[in-house]
């Protein structure tokens, strides 16, 4: 009897940590009349169960389908999973709260005093502005100098691994103007990320 409750408990909690939105068709699920869909993220997620689903039929329907019917993905994101990115988005909330409001708050620390600096640095448009203009223009003139295939190849290979600023990066991101889309991309040239 007690083995029969302990599968089931852990049936029923790796379902619930399974339970993700996904930017794809749904699995056709028992209508929810009346659900009020919304992106906004609890402080804490209840995962009720569907009553109207038969376990035994669909178990992923019967564990998630309220949950995932309440929920309306954002338009900037291309998935959900309830059980690591609810977390993910309160941290992020939180540290988007904090650089707010450090601005006009003493550091407690060195470190935090440094922080600061670093923040502030990049919300002043005006230094900002200038910074990049002086980087292209260190550019243009490095690049300038390059004749020779060789001269390219050796300035792209001192580049790697020297947390320099590169002339090329290599990464795969979410497409900008469609986020349920990925792209891998070469983009040139690079610029540090502020």
């Amino acid at each position: 009897m007690i083995y029969r409750k302990v599968m089931i408990a852990t049936i029923l909690t790796s379902s619930l940590f399974g339970c993700s939105h996904e930017a794809v068709a749904p699995v056709a699920a028992a209508p929810t009349s009346g659900v009020q869909k919304s992106s906004a993220i609890p402080d804490h997620r209840d995962f009720p169960v569907n009553e109207k689903v038969n376990p035994c039929d669909n178990f992923f329907q019967y564990a998630c389908s309220n949950v995932v019917d309440s929920f309306q993905l954002r338009d900037d994101r291309s998935r959900h999973d309830f059980a690591f990115d609810d977390s993910n988005e309160r941290i992020l909330d939180f540290k988007k709260k904090y650089f707010v409001s450090l601005a006009g708050t003493k550091p407690n620390s060195d470190r935090e005093a440094q922080l600061k600096n670093v923040y502030m640095a990049c919300m002043n448009d005006k230094s900002r502005a200038e910074e990049e203009k002086a980087l292209v223009s260190e550019l243009k003139t490095k690049l300038a100098g390059l004749k020779t295939r060789e001269e390219v190849l050796q300035f792209f290979s001192s580049k790697i691994g020297s947390g320099d600023v590169s002339l090329l990066e290599f990464s795969d991101v979410a497409n900008q103007s469609t986020a349920r889309r990925w792209c891998g991309c070469a983009i040139g040239p690079a610029c540090p990320s502020r």
